[in-house]
């Protein structure tokens, strides 16, 4: 081989590595990253560890709007589960559309009961904010506290009721999910 293909071949090898890299930094072993947001495989809820079921990214119409994280603990006959859904958004969405999307979520829904849930989805509009690229929610149901909705790190409101939290984390993660798709990856584990 010449000195000129070594060359070129030890650039091509350098390339490979050097773009390898961040790809091994995705499929760790303690967490699953999608879009550089990075979820752990285990969280933790009322002192338990709850895994993570699945991590995915929401498209609309194209565009990337958020990812999200979702975690559930082990189902019983005597309560229901512990659950954690966390949102990382990609773009500026204002508070009016989320409002509207999570009107849309609960009308979808013809379990949730829309007039039981009024005063507490008011509450719930009422916490809500405009987002920018690189905000957070989080969204955490402990039974027989409620749902606390969380904004970059902050607690906004907690709601309760596992009626509240069956419907809205079921926005995401039920047979009624506004995305079948990211339902689909979310609930996966």
């Amino acid at each position: 081989m010449t000195a000129i293909k070594l060359r070129h071949l030890a650039a091509a090898i350098l390339c490979i590595v050097a773009w390898a890299i961040p790809l091994a930094a995705k499929t760790s072993s303690s967490q699953v990253c999608v879009e550089k947001n990075c979820y752990p495989r285990v969280a933790t809820i009322a002192e338990k560890e709850v895994p993570l079921r699945g991590a995915a990214l929401l498209r609309f119409w194209g565009f990337h709007i958020y990812t999200a994280g979702y975690y559930e603990g082990n189902r019983s006959a005597d309560a229901p589960p512990s659950r954690k859904l966390v949102l990382n958004y990609l773009r500026t969405i204002t508070k009016k559309d989320i409002v509207r999307a999570t009107e849309k979520g609960i009308e979808k829904n013809p379990d949730a009961n829309r007039a039981e849930l009024a005063e507490r989805l008011d509450l719930l509009y009422s916490a809500y904010v405009d987002v920018r690229k690189g905000d957070s929610y989080e969204i955490v149901y402990t039974p027989g506290t409620g749902t606390a909705v969380s904004f970059n790190g902050t607690l906004k409101v907690t709601i309760p009721g596992d009626d509240f939290a069956d419907a809205f984390i079921g926005i995401w993660v039920s047979e009624h999910a506004l995305s079948q798709s990211l339902r689909d990856k979310l609930t996966s584990g």
